[in-house]
């Protein structure tokens, strides 16, 4: 069960553009940590520097301690599953999947034997002596999978490894992978679905613009994200995130200006004493809209109805209640002062009999335990000492 460490590593592109930065966290041995991030997140640069392809630009990473570009290629312990299109031209499915073996200097009738048993383990036996140019998608990933088993890993690194393929290889792969977990091997899996992370993963690490930006077990990460970008990362529907102004009366109460309208914390409340610190600044605020009902209790927001968002798991209304928008793209996901920031879209949950007309005026509430709050930054301000530090949640 290998642990794979990354301390303070980075990498770029050819052109100079850095692709991670600054990656400090560990994959413990046995646990399958998914990489969660959008396109160009940075996913398959951290999954190439922990197979040794890809030396780090600065830091270090680390396989039971050794730096994994020391490593030669036939002595990786780490596989990286690898389905891009062109890598291997001209080559049967038998002559792929073994050709880690041959690297790694395994004679004729061991090669043969274990390309029959991961080609019965794959579904993929009557392709054996087919090219692999001919193979659709499914087919050519459930080869990468063989291939990358042939090395007989105690690390394996998955691109997207469920992404456009049939129903029959995303069940054969989940198999695989139960049995790959079954026998304590360590996965570091790279995904851009909130789906498929809060399924399969231990733990969950939220990249972003090449950077972690957040890192816990998907319960932690969907009841109390260290950052913006776990929060929204997570969740579908994502948070609902507000801009809010602080004014603090210390001994009394924490005074928070959504828009227009005000909320009182009392001095009573734990996290008045945390956000009493951001007297005088902005900071973001937010609430899941699974904790919100229309004309609920609590803290009560007042907004106009822009519009009625359906979706799989129901009906939503999108509510303008005039506060600012956070855009967690953005290093500083606060507009400057000096430009007009973006107006907040708040989702409420809607019964199954209401249908509100856009511009109706609602109402909605929710319990005061449900809010989250953040800094400019989008770091965490912490409420309980006690509680998980998560990435980033201190104040820069």
């Amino acid at each position: 069960m290998p642990t794979l460490s990354f301390r303070s590593a980075g990498a770029r592109y050819p052109n100079g553009t850095v692709a991670v930065a600054d990656l400090t966290f560990q994959v413990r041995g046995g646990e399958l940590l998914a990489l969660l991030g959008p396109p160009r997140s940075g996913k398959s640069t951290v999954l190439r520097l922990a197979s040794g392809e890809l030396p780090p630009m600065s830091g270090s990473v680390l396989i039971d301690g050794t730096a994994c570009a020391r490593f030669r290629a036939r002595n990786r312990p780490a596989a990286l599953v690898d389905a891009r299109p062109g890598t291997a031209r001209g080559r049967t499915v038998a002559e792929h999947i073994g050709r880690p073996m041959q690297i790694a200097g395994a004679g004729t009738w061991t090669r043969t034997c274990h390309i029959a048993e991961l080609a019965e383990r794959l579904h993929v036996g009557e392709l054996l002596p087919h090219p692999l140019d001919d193979l659709s998608v499914g087919q050519r990933r459930r080869v990468a999978f063989a291939t990358a088993l042939a090395r007989r890993p105690r690390l394996l690194l998955l691109d997207e490894p469920l992404a456009g393929v049939d129903e029959e290889t995303e069940s054969v792969l989940r198999e695989v992978l139960r049995q790959f977990r079954a026998e304590g091997r360590t996965i570091l899996y790279a995904t851009s679905h909130p789906a498929e992370a809060n399924e399969l993963a231990d733990r969950v690490a939220v990249l972003h613009g090449g950077r972690l930006r957040d890192l816990g077990t998907p319960r932690e990460l969907g009841t109390r994200p260290g950052t913006v970008h776990g929060a929204v990362a997570m969740a579908d529907p994502p948070m609902n995130l507000l801009e809010a102004s602080v004014h603090a009366q210390q001994d009394r109460h924490v005074v928070l200006t959504i828009g227009r309208q005000n909320h009182w914390l009392p001095w009573s409340d734990l996290r008045s004493r945390s956000i009493a610190h951001y007297h005088g600044e902005r900071v973001v605020l937010g609430v899941r809209p699974d904790a919100v009902a229309p004309g609920g209790s609590g803290v009560v927001l007042r907004g106009v109805v822009r519009g009625v968002e359906h979706r799989s798991d129901g009906a939503f209304a999108l509510l303008d209640i005039g506060a600012g928008g956070v855009d967690p793209h953005r290093e500083e996901i606060l507009a400057p002062l000096d430009r007009p920031a973006r107006r907040a879209t708040f989702r409420v949950p809607l019964p199954a009999h209401d249908h509100p007309s856009v511009g109706r005026p609602m109402a909605v509430g929710f319990g005061a335990e449900a809010l989250h709050a953040f800094d400019r930054h989008g770091r965490r301000i912490d409420v309980m000492t006690s509680a998980r530090t998560p990435v980033h949640a201190h104040r820069g």
